[in-house]
């Protein structure tokens, strides 16, 4: 298969151009993590800027599990609406990653 000189050739198919400083596998545009720069760049598509990957993947089940024991023992009848909301907040701050604009 040959693509058009905008497209570039992956397994077998033709994808739009990433730009030059991203890397396409197939439809998707890989870049580098921003500054600070990762510590663990073995982290598949999160940009991690201390501990480890283990450690944040931990920490991201950790706050859900915190998150699901606040709202059980309010069905349980001890209302504890200030935990429900700081544990929703703890488990949402676990995926604000930066937007790439990468075609």
């Amino acid at each position: 298969m040959v693509c058009t000189s905008d497209l570039e050739y992956d397994t077998g198919l033709c994808y739009t151009k990433c730009r030059t400083d991203f890397k396409g596998i197939g439809p998707v545009c890989w870049g580098t993590c921003p500054i600070p720069p990762t510590i663990d760049d073995k982290c598949g598509a999160l940009c991690i800027s201390e501990g480890t990957c283990t450690d944040y993947v931990m920490k991201v089940v950790g706050d859900v599990a915190d998150l699901v024991a606040s709202v059980a023992s309010t069905a349980m009848g001890d209302i504890d609406v200030g935990g429900i909301i700081k544990g929703s907040v703890d488990v949402a701050k676990n995926f604000i990653f930066p937007v790439c604009n990468a075609r």
